[in-house]
C-alpha cells in the first residue's frame, strides 16, 4: 500500500508563507504534466515530495549533477540550459508554472543534461529518486508516467527547431514567445517573462539588436511593453494570430 502522506517542506531551505504544500500539491495537479496523469498515481506521487523555496540565482540542479529529485515548478520562473558539444552552457527556454524536469537522468541512470537557475524567487516541488523508485517497484506503469514529462519536452524542442527554419525573423519572435508563455498555466491578462533581448535573440536565433528591433515593432503594436530585462506579452492570442498570419502568407508566396 502506497503512503498517502501530504507533501512536506524540506528542511533547511527558505520557506516563505505565502505558498502552503497543500496548495502547491493542487497547483501541480491542476494542469501540465500531472494533470493528465491517473489520481492514484498523483497521490502517490506527491506522497513524499518535498516543497522548497530558491531565492532568484540560485541553482536547482546543474549540469553533469548525478540523477536526482524529480522537480516540478510551483511558483516563479526557472532558466533552463543546456550545453550543446563544445559550446558554453545556453539557455533554452524559461519555465513557468507547473513544469517539471529532472525525467531523463531518473529514466537513464545518466547526468543531468540541463541545468535549473531560478530566475526569479520560486518553489519547487522536489520528488525525490527514491520514491519515484519506491513507485515503480509497486507499479511497473511509474516509468511509463514519468517519461511522459520527456515526451513533452521534446514537442517543445520539436517546435523550436522546426521554428528555426522559417525565414521571417518576426514570426520566430512571435513563436519564442508563444512557446515561453504556453509553458504555463494561461492567466486572463498578460504574461511577465524575466528575459533579456539577447537571451530571447538566442531562443529564436537572432542578434540582440534585430530582437530589439523587432520588440519594438511588437510594442508599436500592442502585443508587448518591454521593461529591463523583463517583457510582457499584453496579448498572447493576438500573438498567435499575428504568427498564424504571417505564416500562412509566407506559404502563399511563389516558390
Amino acid at each position: 500500500m502506497l503512503g498517502q502522506l501530504p507533501a512536506t517542506i524540506a528542511p533547511n531551505c527558505a520557506i516563505l508563507t505565502s505558498v502552503k504544500p497543500s496548495i502547491a500539491a493542487a497547483t501541480l495537479r491542476s494542469s501540465g504534466w500531472l494533470s493528465g496523469q491517473p489520481e492514484r498515481f498523483q497521490e502517490a506521487l506527491l506522497a513524499r515530495a518535498r516543497l522548497r523555496f530558491h531565492a532568484a540565482g540560485s541553482t536547482i540542479f546543474r549540469i553533469g549533477d548525478p540523477p536526482g529529485d524529480l522537480c516540478g515548478l510551483v511558483k516563479g520562473e526557472l532558466a533552463v540550459f543546456i550545453t550543446p558539444e563544445f559550446t558554453n552552457p545556453a539557455l533554452i527556454h524559461m519555465a513557468r508554472p507547473v513544469w517539471w524536469a529532472g525525467e531523463l537522468a531518473m529514466i537513464t541512470g545518466n547526468p543531468r543534461r540541463i541545468g535549473l537557475v531560478a530566475r526569479k524567487d520560486s518553489w519547487v516541488m522536489h520528488v525525490p529518486l527514491a520514491w519515484i523508485e519506491k513507485l515503480a517497484r509497486d507499479d511497473h506503469e511509474t516509468w511509463r508516467y514519468v517519461a511522459r514529462i520527456a515526451a513533452i519536452n521534446l514537442e517543445h524542442a520539436i517546435s523550436q527547431g522546426m521554428s528555426w527554419q522559417i525565414s521571417d525573423a518576426q514570426v520566430r519572435v512571435a513563436l519564442a514567445l508563444g512557446r515561453l508563455a504556453a509553458s504555463g498555466p494561461q492567466p486572463a491578462g498578460p504574461v511577465t517573462l524575466h528575459i533579456s533581448h539577447g537571451e530571447l535573440g538566442a531562443m529564436a536565433r537572432l542578434t540582440r539588436n534585430a530582437v530589439t528591433e523587432i520588440l519594438a515593432q511588437f510594442e508599436a503594436a500592442g502585443l508587448v511593453r518591454r521593461n529591463y530585462r523583463r517583457l510582457e506579452i499584453t496579448d498572447v492570442e493576438a500573438l498567435a494570430r499575428f504568427a498564424a498570419e504571417r505564416i500562412a502568407h509566407l506559404e502563399d508566396l511563389p516558390g
